[in-house]
C-alpha cells in the first residue's frame, strides 16, 4: 500500500513515531486507512534497518502483510503466535496444544447431569471470560499454585453474562450455578496450562496477557539478538492485546 500524500492525522502519527518512545494507539473507523498508515510508517518513518514487529489478527492477514512489506526489516506474526512464543520462551517444558481442552476440563469437573444442563453455557462463559481477562488472580504468587479463592468476584462474571447476553437463568439453569461451574472450570483450565502445559487457542493470548505464566524474552533464552524497537498491532480486536 502506497500513500502519495499524508493527511494531517497521518503526518501526526509519523511525527509521534519518530519523536517519542511512548505507546501509541490509532483509533479510526473501518476502512479509514489504519493498515496502510502502519505499513507506510514501517517503510518510511522508522530509521533505516530498524527492526519492527508487525502483529496482525490471523494467518491470512500475516501472509498478505508479508507480501506488502517485502524488502523491509519488519517481522510479521499473528497475535496467537506472539503469545505462544512468549509462553514458550519462559518455559523449560514444551506446551501441548489441545483444541478440546475446555470440554475435557468440563467433563472432569462437572458431573454428567451438570454437563448435560450447563456444559455449553459454561464453555461459552469460560471462552468469553478469558477474552475479558477474568481469572488473572487465581495464580497465587506467594505459593506458585493455582488457588480458587482469588477468582474474579461474582460481579465480573455477571458483567460478562450481561455484555454478551448469555442466557443462563431459564429452564433448568440458573445464573449462580452457571457462574460457580464456570469459575471451577476456568481455575482447572489455568492449572492445566501452568502445571500440565496443556493449552488451547485462546490460552495463547490469555496466559501471557494476564501474567499467569513467567515470561522470558527470546533474547534471554536463545542468546544475543537484535531487539525489536517498534511493535505495531493492526486491527487489534481482542481485549487482551
Amino acid at each position: 500500500m502506497t500513500i502519495k500524500t499524508l493527511s494531517a492525522h497521518q503526518q501526526a502519527i509519523m511525527t509521534a513515531l519518530t519523536s517519542t518512545s511512548d505507546n501509541l494507539s490509532i483509533e479510526a473507523a473501518a476502512g479509514a486507512g489504519k493498515t496502510s498508515t502502519l505499513e507506510h510508517a514501517i517503510r518510511h518513518a522508522l530509521p533505516k534497518g530498524a527492526q519492527a514487529l508487525y502483529v496482525v489478527f490471523n494467518k491470512r492477514n500475516q501472509e498478505e502483510a508479508c507480501e506488502r512489506l517485502e524488502g523491509t526489516s519488519a517481522m510479521t506474526c499473528t497475535l496467537n503466535a506472539l503469545g505462544f512464543r512468549a509462553m514458550a520462551a519462559g518455559s523449560k517444558k514444551r506446551y501441548n496444544l489441545s483444541q478440546n481442552k475446555v470440554w475435557d476440563v468440563i467433563r472432569e469437573v462437572l458431573t454428567k447431569s451438570e454437563n448435560k444442563i450447563y456444559g455449553k453455557t459454561v464453555k461459552h462463559m469460560v471462552d468469553l471470560a478469558r477474552s475479558e481477562g477474568i481469572g488473572a488472580k487465581v495464580l497465587n504468587p506467594a505459593t506458585g499454585k493455582v488457588e480458587l479463592f482469588d477468582m474474579e468476584p461474582m460481579d465480573g462474571w455477571m458483567a460478562v453474562i450481561e455484555r454478551y447476553e448469555i442466557s443462563c437463568d431459564d429452564g433448568e439453569q440458573n445464573m449462580y450455578d452457571a457462574i460457580t461451574f464456570a469459575r471451577k472450570v476456568l481455575a482447572e483450565c489455568i492449572r492445566w496450562s501452568v502445571e500440565l502445559k496443556i493449552i488451547d487457542f485462546n490460552d495463547q493470548n490469555y496466559m501471557p496477557a494476564t501474567g499467569l505464566v513467567p515470561l522470558t524474552t527470546s533474547r534471554q533464552k536463545r542468546g544475543p539478538r537484535s531487539p525489536c524497537r517498534q511493535a505495531s498491532i493492526d486491527a487489534a480486536s481482542a481485549k487482551l492485546c
